[in-house]
């Protein structure tokens, strides 16, 4: 009787177990347009409570998003994008979730559970970047904006690792390298110096080519000024529609 009771409890505790790692669920808690997610049987029309399994993949239409709830946290799905939810997993201490984007874009706002550890890993073709409770934006070419927290970016195949915080940018320029918040701050502002024409030598170029008043009865004239134009370059990957 008693080797009957421990075979019972050891049974118990196995299952229990189990169910700690088990995959937790995605939930479609609202979409935009025409987006699917596919199935054993073929591709599903998104709709709002539809509950996604580790493994399913999502594809977004023109001018479409699905927004889905994981645990505490919200992941938007661009449009034009397909992605794919790789890994959810829960247990006693530690909320784990990787998605991979294979194109289009991924506006991501990870939140810890109460009592947990929450980790968020996504791969895009070209860099994978990694955070534990944050928001931020990425997309499949290689563009990371930060909104909130520290992320962590590494090309594929390089094993650098750059930190992108705040609201910094970074960027992949080649296969296995990364253009980091730096770099893109300086970019950014050369660019915009480059492009700015001071109004002083705009009139110094225009009174050049202007007629001489010199004559009795000549005519004053006065110098059109061109407008001043700005150059600058938006950083940030672009923001999809909730």
């Amino acid at each position: 009787m008693k080797r009957m009771i421990l075979l019972i409890l050891l049974l118990v505790a196995g299952l229990a177990g189990v169910c700690a790692a088990t995959a937790d669920k995605a939930e479609v808690i609202s979409f935009t347009g025409k987006a699917e997610y596919e199935t054993p049987q073929g591709w599903v029309p998104i709709a709002v409570g539809a509950v996604l399994d580790q493994g399913t993949v999502i594809s977004t239409g023109f001018k479409s998003s699905v927004v889905l709830a994981i645990g505490e946290s919200r992941f938007t799905v661009a449009a034009l994008s397909r992605m794919s939810i790789d890994k959810l997993t829960e247990n006693d201490s530690n909320y784990d979730t990787e998605m991979s984007l294979a194109t289009g874009k991924l506006k991501m706002n990870v939140k810890s559970k109460p009592g947990k550890s929450t980790a968020f890993t996504v791969r895009s073709p070209t860099a994978t970047a990694s955070v534990r409770g944050t928001s931020g934006i990425i997309s499949a070419t290689g563009q990371l904006q930060s909104l909130t927290g520290v992320w962590s970016m590494a090309p594929i195949g390089s094993g650098k690792t750059i930190e992108v915080k705040g609201t910094q940018s970074a960027r992949i320029t080649a296969p296995t390298a990364v253009e980091t918040p730096q770099q893109t701050s300086i970019a950014a502002t050369t660019v915009a110096s480059s492009g700015t024409s001071s109004l002083a030598s705009q009139e110094a170029v225009t009174s050049a080519g202007a007629p001489s008043a010199t004559s009795a009865g000549a005519q004053q004239v006065t110098p059109e000024v061109a407008p001043i134009t700005t150059g600058n370059i938006i950083v940030s990957v672009e923001m999809p529609t909730i």
